[in-house]
């Protein structure tokens, strides 16, 4: 700027010039040079996400994105864990993490904006960052961002639905005797259990496997899914125990459990998702296939 080739520069009179820039946020450019002489006492020990935002954008505009990555990064992990502990994670931190190019902070947010909110209130941070977008270079591709972390939710969401409904799927498709489940003369001897028909061991099975779920908040899952987050849930599963709640209800010869396929069912969701690769969203495609590595290694595509 300051070279002849600008106007800046041809006009610089005993080595002195001012140059108004009143686009530029002042706190923000304050910020940016000293960063870029090492001058970190001039800079804030505690940005806030709307300071960063500022920063974000007047580093673009002068391309100094990469000279400034390492310091935003570590305030960004600080307002990450901040907004973790406070349950208040919106779409502005992950904005930070694609504006500064942090690939590495951009898949943690992407898995925790998934697991972490609940349906409604991610919807409500969707609609709440929607002025953002005069800041985003690619509108359009932020937009299929957001939607894409919605829609992996809802699927996240309804794949526990599914594996918790499929727990009792063996039990309710036997088919029933005499159009009543079968009886025995003693709830806790094997006649009462029956591998053929509906029982009544099955039906105290399936009631009180349901009545646990219920108590730990858990069911039914698409009222509570409103409420908690996906990390939550799956929190409150690991507090299920199955035994206890049918050990003293079943007959002997009954060896239904429904602890195992709970189990597998969280395993399952957990590692559902692992978050977006930056490199794959921004280029729309697996770098690979343009003779390039994502930054990140992982096997299938990660993108929008």
């Amino acid at each position: 700027m300051l070279g002849p080739h600008f106007a800046e520069g041809s006009t610089i009179k005993n080595g002195m010039l001012d140059v108004d820039m009143p686009e530029d946020d002042t706190e923000a450019m304050i910020t940016l040079c000293g960063i870029l002489h090492h001058r970190y006492e001039c800079t804030t020990s505690s940005p806030s996400t709307e300071f960063l935002i500022h920063l974000a954008t007047t580093a673009d505009k002068y391309d100094c994105v990469s000279a400034v990555s390492q310091w935003s990064g570590n305030h960004i992990s600080d307002l990450i864990l901040k907004a973790e502990i406070q349950e208040n994670l919106d779409y502005r931190l992950l904005y930070l993490t694609y504006a500064f190019d942090d690939h590495r902070r951009f898949r943690q947010i992407t898995k925790l904006l998934v697991y972490s909110r609940s349906g409604t209130n991610l919807h409500d941070a969707a609609h709440n960052c929607s002025g953002l977008m005069d800041t985003v270079d690619k509108p359009s591709l932020w937009m299929k961002v957001i939607a894409k972390i919605l829609t992996t939710q809802e699927n996240t969401m309804r794949c526990l639905l599914d594996e918790l409904q499929g727990a009792m799927t063996p039990m309710l498709k036997k088919p029933l005797l005499n159009n009543q489940p079968s009886r025995g003369l003693d709830p806790k001897s094997a006649a009462s259990h029956n591998d053929t028909y509906f029982s009544e061991c099955d039906s105290t099975h399936i009631s009180r496997y349901l009545s646990t779920l219920h108590w730990q908040d858990i069911w039914p899952l698409a009222q509570h899914s409103a409420t908690w987050g996906l990390d939550t849930i799956l929190s409150n599963l690991d507090d299920c125990n199955f035994q206890t709640a049918t050990q003293h209800q079943t007959c002997i010869a009954c060896k239904t459990d429904f602890t195992l396929v709970v189990r597998r069912a969280k395993d399952k969701v957990k590692n559902a998702f692992f978050g977006l690769c930056l490199d794959c969203v921004k280029n729309g495609e697996p770098v690979r296939k343009q003779g390039r590595k994502c930054r990140l290694a992982h096997r299938v595509y990660q993108g929008v």
